[in-house]
């Protein structure tokens, strides 16, 4: 930057420099930055780096709620796993209970290898607590093994009890 005394020459110099007192005398060749406008970019920078500070803190908080969500996430697949297996284990006994009354209805002799007979796959449980396909399977079950089934169980329980019977009085007989 050349000097002002140069450009306005040694009397004009002198002059305005008694006029304006200590006051500096600039001239701008496009160097010069006005402390105005330097106030101005230093405040815009403050503000940028205040809201720079003001995101970062929101996305550290955004982050954090993120990891958060992603805990609750997988606690509630956890729970949801968990809720699957005690239905499906639930299910299971509800048919096999159905399954035992229904062979005890039918007039199975023995109930437990009728119910290892019967095809669970096929079989559905209804909204009313009924199970859809098993009459059918007993039936054919039925049909097919006779010798699993009698007419009546009554009538089998009072054959039982004849049998049970006449073994006694066989034993009472033999003793005396």
């Amino acid at each position: 930057m050349r000097d002002s005394k140069d450009i306005l020459g040694k009397e004009l110099y002198i002059k305005i420099k008694n006029k304006i007192g200590d006051k500096k005398i600039i001239i701008d060749d496009e160097n010069y930055i006005p402390r105005s406008r330097l106030n101005q970019v230093i405040h815009q920078k403050n503000v940028f780096r205040k809201n720079i500070e003001t995101l970062s803190n929101q996305l550290e908080e955004m982050r954090e709620e993120i990891e958060v969500k992603k805990q609750l996430i997988k606690r509630l697949e956890k729970s949801e796993e968990r809720l699957i297996k005690e239905n499906s284990k639930v299910k299971d006994i509800c048919l096999a209970k159905a399954i035992k009354l229904g062979a005890l209805k039918m007039n199975a002799k023995n109930i437990h290898v009728v119910s290892m007979l019967i095809d669970k796959v096929g079989l559905k449980i209804l909204e009313d607590g009924k199970v859809k396909g098993l009459e059918e399977q007993l039936n054919k079950l039925k049909e097919d093994q006779k010798d699993l089934f009698t007419e009546d169980i009554l009538i089998s329980l009072m054959d039982i009890q004849d049998s049970v019977g006449n073994l006694i009085q066989r034993k009472l007989t033999e003793n005396l």
